[in-house]
């Protein structure tokens, strides 16, 4: 697919067609996801073998720069994918605070859910496991922040304006969070999930654009994270 789509970037860029040519960079933004993806995947395989601890450290490696590189060797300035500091106030202030209430909010929910059913688990265990869990979190929601909305969010707008362009990013946001495994936690606890990353997707991709900036909805993705990474690393997710 990556082939695929960069002879469609570089078609659509000499195109004379003026409705086409606008559609340069959002071909171009599926290349370097699908290259980014590929390339991803064979390093964090590759990384697995030795150590696991190394995994989130090249997965963020490998889809961060060579999404720099590429936008560099294309001429497409960084400000494009929200790389910027922007509007850098108010994404601090939004992205901290909903943080902490995400923070506090499942550390009280999985103490009144999780330790009481199950066995051996105690609320001083998951504090432990928090640092951990912090790392993890702060590693992927930039990256995930970059390669899902950064990448496309301006290239649509052109083509749908800007409020269209929020719900137009979200599906493959959420294609990219079906896991199968958990099919094994019932169809009920899947709608809901991907339902609850298809509205948080609205809102990362809203609070982009309101910041001009990837800060503020990558501190609130990470604190959304802890929700995923915390039953992981207590094994109740597997």
């Amino acid at each position: 697919m990556a082939l695929i789509f960069i002879i469609l970037s570089l078609l659509a860029k000499k195109s004379k067609n003026a409705d086409f040519r606008k559609l340069w960079e959002i071909f171009f933004s599926f290349f370097v996801f699908d290259l980014v993806i590929l390339l991803s995947t064979l390093a964090t395989t590759i990384a697995g073998q030795y150590s696991q601890i190394l995994v989130p450290f090249v997965d963020f490696i490998m889809t961060v720069i060579p999404i720099l590189i590429l936008l560099r060797l294309a001429g497409i300035p960084l400000s494009s994918i929200y790389l910027r500091k922007g509007r850098l106030k108010q994404g601090l202030i939004v992205g901290f605070v909903c943080f902490v209430i995400l923070l506090v909010g499942i550390l009280i929910a999985f103490n009144f859910l999780l330790v009481p059913t199950v066995k051996g688990l105690t609320f001083a265990k998951m504090l432990t496991l928090m640092p951990t869990v912090l790392v993890l979190a702060f590693l992927n929601a930039p990256k995930e922040e970059l390669l899902f909305r950064g990448l496309f969010l301006k290239k649509y707008e052109p083509i749908l304006g800007k409020k269209l362009s929020i719900f137009a990013q979200a599906p493959l946001f959420v294609l990219f969070h079906y896991v199968p495994q958990y099919t094994s936690l019932g169809i009920t606890f899947v709608v809901s999930f991907l339902a609850v990353v298809f509205v948080a997707s609205l809102g990362w991709a809203y609070l982009m654009q309101k910041t001009d900036s990837i800060i503020g909805s990558s501190l609130s993705h990470a604190g959304a994270d802890i929700g995923i990474y915390l039953p992981i690393l207590l094994g109740i997710l597997h």
